[in-house]
């Protein structure tokens, strides 16, 4: 197990003092032991650790009490000679990591913040400078253990030939080789002519497992495994494949270094293959490395039985994601996008892989988090024919081939910012922009339930609705919460007209289906009829795209007409979230956020059908034999109207121009019943459908709509960031104790906007060009 900072800290300042009494002297090691105490000690009392100094100055004091107890080890006879030439290169090292952490120390927050890319770029130099000081040590000491047995060898020889006692002699011998050969697997490490470490089994320590990556859900498992009635309640796990590669966390025993091994079960022509593919893209990188690929560090040598690959990270991106939860998930996602942005485009200039879009990256597999919390992305765990062309994190699906200007262009450390801001407003504006911002590139699996709506109470797509009881949600005030419909951003889409046998005597089962998006469907389909009733030709969309016409011929009894149209949000939750979330009255809903019964309209569906009402069983005649009907093509304003036909029948291909509305007076009405030969009146809701009653050249239609919401339950983490908003209001409140509560949240819509305007260069501009 590796020992903790503290410990590391106390075996220092006890080396320091007992260097003089090592078996064997190093001039250099005590000045060494000092620099690197002082060292450790400066990072114990360094909390900033973004910027990768204190992370610096413990390796550095953990390589330094590493030679320490290596030459503690040994014995007075050895000659320590040849490690006085790089002792001083050590020092060197560790003077200069010294004087950045002196200087680092003496910076105040906000120059080390404008300083970052400067402090991070001397890290990355100084780490490697370190790195290139202990190889050279640790190459010069192998190179003495070989001459040690070179010199045993030698006793072996001298033994042989004045053989006077065979037991002394295996005594001998066999003591130093044992000795000797525990010196060299302790502080050795085998580099290939690449730079590459060369491990062996024992050098490396196998930690934990990692998520199996051919793991499979049970779902998976039932329709693989289905052979009995009862495979569903208990399906039958897969056997694990014996041959399967397995991911472990471990760490190099020789330098204290965490790595993720993916290891093969026998160094064959697969393994082969995957070390090849690892150094050819090794080799690419080596002019200029991109901090957030990931690449081999190290691989099993030709005398380990199994085969594994070695890369130099810390934590599975994945377990680390799991962690986090609200603004701090919405934060990392941008960092993530933005990160793998820049590691594509290295990989198109290095022409690794083609430049067009691959499978999924499931799980967040082969995405790591260094100890600095740079995230890389490990080249050998992708065998995609492509870049991957998204991430599956937890309930967020991260588009990684999004526009680069959307992406790129949000000003991450600009937003982090404000969320540390004085002013709870300023706070409130930033989360909801944060949340706007990987709207734009991220796919959000949210549950969805579809209901119907009883009543004319009929929410628009974007509404933030209450599915466990009256639609409305409302504000601290009492108010409902009603957030601008014209802004929402939403797709349309018409089926085709259908006929359906009918019989308006049979019993009416309609309020026992359930409303169902394959419900739905099956609802709308045309189904075979006896009778010549017939849909001429397509559809129509009237001018003014107010109507949409339907030519229908020879419309008998026992027939209906359906016609079905959908309209669905573009990016799910986003108008609630921009327009309306700042007045929920969160607090009133605290327990519905545990049963998720605040949701939002995602999709609303009018099935509309219509038929001819018979008056007696035998009914006499039949209507005109050329009919239109008409269908109200909604927005969120005709949801509302009722005085306005959501459907009618009509004998001319030209629709009429208008209905009179509720306020219209008796000979109004009268007179455009006499002018049009029809009564047309609403009348009302009836099982789950809004009905009206059509009168025309005396046969009675009955025209019904059924309306069906599909709502968005809002996620964990999307509840989370309401709380958070909700507590900078609270304080906004107390702030603004003068105003209103509903001008303090209208102060949070015009602080949005002020921020998305001073970012001339930001996401929302990029964000207006493409929908231009």
């Amino acid at each position: 197990m590796e020992r903790t900072f503290d410990a590391v800290v106390g075996g220092l300042r006890l080396a320091k003092e007992a260097v003089a009494w090592l078996p064997v002297s190093v001039p250099g090691l005590a000045p060494a032991l000092e620099v690197a105490l002082k060292l450790a000690e400066a990072a114990q009392e360094t909390k900033e650790a973004k910027d990768g100094c204190r992370a610096l100055a413990e390796r550095a004091a953990r390589l330094s009490l590493g030679i320490y107890e290596q030459l503690k080890r040994r014995g007075p006879d050895v000659d320590m000679s040849c490690e006085n030439e790089y002792i001083g290169d050590l020092i060197s090292a560790l003077g200069a990591i010294e004087a950045l952490m002196r200087r680092r120390g003496k910076m105040g927050v906000i120059k080390a913040f404008l300083r970052r890319d400067e402090l991070l770029d001397e890290v990355k130099r100084l780490g490697t400078q370190l790195d290139d000081a202990f190889r050279l040590y640790s190459a010069q000491d192998s190179i003495a253990n070989r001459q040690d047995m070179k010199q045993i060898t030698d006793v072996v020889m001298r033994l042989d030939q004045h053989a006077e006692n065979e037991e002394r002699r295996a005594e001998i011998v066999l003591g130093q080789l044992c000795e000797l050969t525990q010196r060299v697997s302790m502080s050795t490490v085998e580099f290939d002519q690449d730079g590459t470490m060369i491990l062996r089994h024992e050098d490396i320590e196998y930690v934990k497992e990692l998520n199996d990556s051919e793991a499979i859900d049970s779902w998976t498992q039932y329709r693989l495994t289905m052979v009995g009635p009862y495979d569903a309640e208990y399906p039958c796990p897969r056997p694990k494949d014996p041959d399967r590669v397995i991911k472990y966390l471990g760490r190099i025993k020789k330098t204290g270094k965490k790595v993720i091994i993916k290891k093969f079960p026998r160094q064959d022509e697969e393994f082969k293959k995957n070390l090849q593919r690892a150094k050819t893209y090794l080799q690419r990188s080596k002019a200029s490395p991109n901090p957030h690929v990931a690449f081999m560090a190290g691989y099993s040598g030709s005398d380990v039985q199994y085969g594994f690959l070695a890369i130099e990270e810390t934590q599975p991106y994945g377990e680390f994601f799991e962690d986090l939860q609200g603004t701090d998930r919405y934060l990392h996602i941008i960092e993530l996008a933005q990160d793998m942005q820049s590691a594509f485009n290295y990989l198109r200039d290095l022409a690794v892989f083609p430049d067009r879009p691959g499978n999924e990256l499931e799980r967040a597999e082969g995405l790591y988090l260094t100890a600095d919390g740079t995230i890389r992305w490990d080249l050998d765990t992708w065998n995609g024919d492509g870049l991957p062309y998204r991430a599956k994190l937890a309930d967020f699906t991260v588009d990684l081939w999004a526009s680069p200007e959307i992406v790129n262009s949000i000003n991450l450390r600009r937003l982090e910012t404000l969320l540390e801001s004085q002013d709870p407003i300023e706070r409130a504006a930033t989360l909801i922009i944060i949340w706007d911002a990987v709207q734009e590139f991220t796919y959000i699996e949210r549950d969805d339930w579809s209901i119907y709506a009883y009543d004319e109470d009929i929410p628009w797509v974007g509404k933030c609705i209450d599915c466990q009881g009256p639609f409305n949600v409302w504000t601290p005030e009492d108010g409902v919460v009603d957030s601008p419909d014209d802004t929402v951003e939403y797709l349309r889409n018409h089926s085709p007209a259908a006929l359906q046998p009918f019989d308006e005597y049979a019993p009416d089962t309609d309020h026992e289906i359930g409303p169902e998006p394959y419900v739905i469907w099956e609802r709308t389909q045309p189904q075979a009829l006896e009778g010549a009733t017939k849909i001429i030709g397509p559809a129509m969309t009237m001018p003014g795209g107010r109507w949409r016409r339907y030519a229908v011929l020879d419309m008998e009894y026992m027939v209906q007409l359906v016609v079905h149209q959908d309209f669905t949000e573009s990016i799910p939750c986003r108008n609630f979230f921009l327009n309306g979330a700042i007045d929920l009255d969160i607090s009133r809903y605290a327990e519905g956020f545990t049963d998720a019964s605040i949701s939002t309209a995602r999709q609303v569906d009018f099935i509309t059908t219509s038929h001819l009402v018979r008056l007696s069983p035998t009914p006499i005649g039949k209507p005109p034999s050329q009919l239109y009907f008409y269908e109200l093509i909604h927005t969120h304003e005709t949801v509302k109207d009722f005085d306005t036909p959501w459907g009618y029948w009509w004998t001319s291909p030209e629709p009429i121009p208008e209905f009179p509305d509720q306020d219209a007076s008796r000979s109004a009405r009268l007179e455009f019943s006499r002018k049009y030969d029809m009564d047309l009146v609403y009348a009302g809701p009836n099982l789950r459908k809004l009905g009206w009653h059509q009168t025309l050249a005396g046969f009675v239609f009955r025209i019904e709509v059924a309306v069906v919401m599909e709502t968005h339950q809002l996620t964990m983490d999307e509840r989370w960031l309401l709380e958070e908003v909700e507590q900078n209001l609270e304080e906004a409140y107390v702030l603004y104790s003068k105003e209103e509560p509903e001008d303090v949240r209208e102060r949070v819509r015009c602080k949005r906007k002020r921020i998305e305007d001073a970012e001339q260069q930001g996401w929302r501009t990029a964000k207006i060009r493409r929908y231009e």
